[in-house]
Formats: structure tokens, C-alpha cells, sequence
């Protein structure tokens, strides 16, 4: 019998097998069909009815059904593949080529376990790549997390990271640890601060009784003497020029005290004498080295209550003329203050 022309949404559902209607668009992957294929699939009418040829028609779009389903499966799962190939292909490629890691390099201090974090103090200063530009931190006592005895640094200075960089390193009863680091290779540095003793000094001094302090509100009437040392070395450290680089242009070198703590106590029963201890920095190696015109640094003293610290006068040696105790290899004995409030 002649085949009945199927109505277009049907025909679209069907495929290309022998006595079975031609589908009129183009199946995914259909019009790759091999030629050698053609005459399988040719389509073909009959003018009477064979039973035997129309179950073996029937046989064939079935057959041809599954095969459809089979190549678009095998089609589908080929096309995956290649997707997957090409997401895998363009993500390795991506990581190959990402630019690489450009974190500026850290610089880390690290104490021993024989010195106390709490008493350490640090500055240091960051130099573009001609030795120009640049900062110099404030100063400060070393901020270390809990149970940690090491701080890093930031080695970025207006959004660039410093080529070069020089740190001080003061921790009570040791030496000046101070280091000139080159930072251009972009490695992490760490130093490792090893304390080095250096020997205590004692001064007598004397500050004229009616210029003792009588202010406090305690019944205890001795004054503790608290230090502070202004270095005015650690400035011509960061400011001294590297060979084959100009000297830091901008940014400036302002004084930063380190705290020494309490150096010794004034009692008014003993008619203005008293008596200082102090680190002897005539004897740090970096005193030779940066001593300029006699100057090296300043030894503050403030007078302060017990217990509760007030400030309430600070001294100065008479002959001094810097405000404080100018650090220097000898002494008068005893040494005449005067207090300034």
C-alpha cells in the first residue's frame, strides 16, 4: 500500500529507515550520514500490501529508532568530551599563564627565647630601588601575637614594594642590632635578633633639694627617675648613603625614644643625691661607628610618682647641651640637673 504523507509535527518525529516516511529537517548529526549508508536507508513504497515486507517495514524503523537513539548518544557523548577537553585544556592553560605571585617580600623579626618580646623596640626604614624615596617608621616597642616572639613588617611604601630597607633592633641589657637588607630578589627575609650583653653604668648625680618635686598626693615622697634614650644615631643610620645610591630625598628622621625604664629613684631625705643606672652605649660597637661630634644619643629623665607613673618634672644636666643626659664615655662626679616642668 502507498505510504499516507504524515502531517509535519509527526514526520519530524520519525527517522530514515527502509518503507518508513523521510524526516524533512536536518536531525543533529543526520546530514553526516556515510553514503554507503544511502541504499539501507533509502525509502521505498509499495503498491499492494506484503504482509511479510510491512512486519520486516515495521522491523526497520524500529531498528532505525535505535539506531538514532545510539548515534545521538554516541554523538552527544562526543561532543561532551570535546567540551570537557576544551574546559580542561583553556583552565590549564589559564593557570600556566597567570602572572605569577608579585606579594611583596615580608620582613620578619625573630627574638630569641632569652629576651622578653615585651621590652623590645624597632624602627626601620624602606628605600625605592636608587636608595631614593622611601619611609622611616616612628619607632616603637616590637607588637608580637600571643605566645609568638616575632613581627613582620611591611615592606610597601606608596603602593610599591621597597627594594631595600634598614632596621634597628634595641632589647634591654643587649646590644644594637641594626641591618642593612637588600629586598630586591623578592624573597621573605627574616632576621633573627641575637642579643649580645652589654655592660650597665652607674652616675651620681645631684638635683638641688628645692627643686624636688613636692606636688605628689602620695605618702610615699620618692620619685622614681624613668630613661628614655633618643638616638640620634639611628637617624644618620637610615640617612647614610649606600654606595652607588643618592641619599633618601623624601620623608624625615624625627626623634623616637626608646623607654629603658626605671634607671633609679630621687629621695628628698638624702638632700638632692641620687643615682642612675643605665646601659653603657659607649660600648655597643655601633657607637664608634655613629658617634658625630661627641653626639650619639640622649638619655631623658622624667621624675614620676610610684605606682601610679605621673610625670612631673623632667632634668637635664646643667652642662649639657642637650635637654637630658648626653651619652658619652665620662662623667662629672657628681653630675648637677636642673628640673624643667
Amino acid at each position: 500500500m502507498a505510504v499516507e504523507k504524515l502531517a509535519r509535527e509527526e514526520i519530524r518525529r520519525n527517522f530514515i529507515a527502509l518503507g518508513c516516511p523521510i524526516n524533512d529537517v536536518l536531525d543533529f548529526g543526520g546530514h553526516f550520514l556515510s553514503l554507503r549508508g544511502y541504499s539501507f536507508f533509502k525509502r521505498r513504497t509499495f503498491s499492494t500490501a506484503t504482509p511479510g515486507f510491512a512486519n520486516h517495514s515495521e522491523g526497520c524503523c524500529e531498528l532505525a529508532l535505535k539506531w538514532k537513539q545510539s548515534y545521538n548518544s554516541i554523538v552527544g557523548a562526543r561532543i561532551i568530551a570535546a567540551l570537557f577537553l576544551v574546559a580542561v585544556t583553556t583552565c590549564s592553560f589559564t593557570q600556566n599563564t597567570a602572572e605569577p605571585n608579585t606579594a611583596p617580600p615580608r620582613l620578619i623579626v625573630d627574638l630569641p627565647s632569652n629576651v622578653a618580646p615585651e621590652g623590645a623596640w624597632i624602627r626601620y626604614a624602606l628605600y625605592g630601588a636608587d636608595g631614593t624615596g622611601g619611609r622611616i617608621s616612628s619607632g616603637g616597642t616590637l607588637k608580637t601575637e600571643l605566645n609568638s616572639r616575632r613581627q613582620e613588617l611591611s615592606t610597601v611604601f606608596s603602593g610599591t614594594p621597597a627594594q631595600h630597607a634598614k632596621l634597628v633592633i634595641y632589647v634591654p641589657g643587649c646590644q644594637f642590632g641594626n641591618y642593612d637588607i637588600d629586598l630586591s630578589n623578592g624573597s621573605d627575609i627574616t632576621k633573627h635578633f641575637q642579643c649580645e650583653p652589654l655592660a650597665m653604668r652607674t652616675v651620681h648625680g645631684f638635683l638641688p633639694p628645692n627643686k624636688i618635686p613636692t606636688n605628689t598626693v602620695l605618702a610615699e615622697k620618692k620619685l622614681d627617675i624613668a630613661g628614655y634614650f633618643d638616638g640620634d644615631w639611628v637617624c644618620r643610620f637610615f640617612l647614610q648613603q649606600r654606595q652607588g645610591t643618592t641619599i633618601i630625598e623624601a620623608g624625615s628622621c624625627l626623634s623616637s625614644a626608646i623607654p629603658l625604664g626605671t634607671l633609679g629613684q630621687i629621695d628628698p631625705a638624702q638632700n638632692g643625691a641620687f643615682e642612675i643606672t643605665f646601659p653603657d652605649f659607649t660600648r655597643d660597637p655601633v657607637f664608634d661607628k655613629f658617634v658625630s661630634g661627641g653626639k650619639f644619643g640622649v638619655i631623658q629623665l622624667a621624675l614620676k610618682e610610684k605606682k601610679i607613673g605621673r610625670t612631673l618634672a623632667t632634668i637635664t644636666a646643667n652642662d649639657a647641651p642637650e635637654f637630658g643626659l648626653n651619652v658619652q664615655a665620662e662623667y662629672r662626679d657628681p653630675v648637677i640637673f636642673a628640673a624643667a616642668r
